[in-house]
């Protein structure tokens, strides 16, 4: 079933503003009707994956993907050295959204030069159409870069809804 409609069944109707983070696929999407007022954050672990998959097709490959790695050393740094608003704001707001702003121009480098049939093609549109919620995270503080961990207790909740047949 659509676990993100159940799940905001219970949510107070008070708090109207939802941020979902998740891979932007339609079937991660509210319907265009929903009481909420939804700001939809992506995942950039699964704009990089994409890469991952034909780094060697194009030399602009690698080069998103240690764009990536250095976003996500950028994160890892933050946990490290004191994660509040005014350290993440200002990593965010100078450091990180530089390389966001590179990456995009390698995508729509790499977009020029692949059609949108390749991987490599699909993966620069990818990231262009959904830069804005890409770099959602940018601004909000509370968001992550990535909604790994949260997808991986997800998973565990799967695999114990499966392993006990729903008793």
């Amino acid at each position: 079933g659509n676990l993100l409609t159940t799940l905001l069944a219970f949510r107070d109707p008070v708090k109207k503003r939802v941020v979902i983070q998740a891979d932007l696929a339609t079937v991660n999407l509210l319907p265009e009707d929903s009481p909420w007022d939804v700001a939809y954050a992506g995942c950039a672990s699964h704009a990089r994956r994409r890469f991952v998959k034909c780094e060697d097709d194009d030399a602009n490959g690698p080069c998103v993907i240690q764009l990536f790695r250095t976003l996500y050393f950028h994160e890892a740094e933050l946990s490290y050295f004191g994660r509040n608003i005014e350290n993440t704001t200002a990593v965010r707001g100078v450091t990180s959204r530089s390389y966001w702003e590179m990456l995009r121009e390698d995508c729509e480098d790499i977009a020029s030069k692949w059609s949108k049939e390749t991987g490599l093609g699909e993966a620069a549109r990818y990231v262009l159409s959904h830069f804005k919620e890409l770099t959602y995270y940018l601004n909000d503080p509370q968001v992550t870069i990535s909604n790994d961990f949260c997808e991986r207790m997800l998973r565990m909740e799967k695999l114990n809804l499966a392993n006990s047949h729903f008793r």
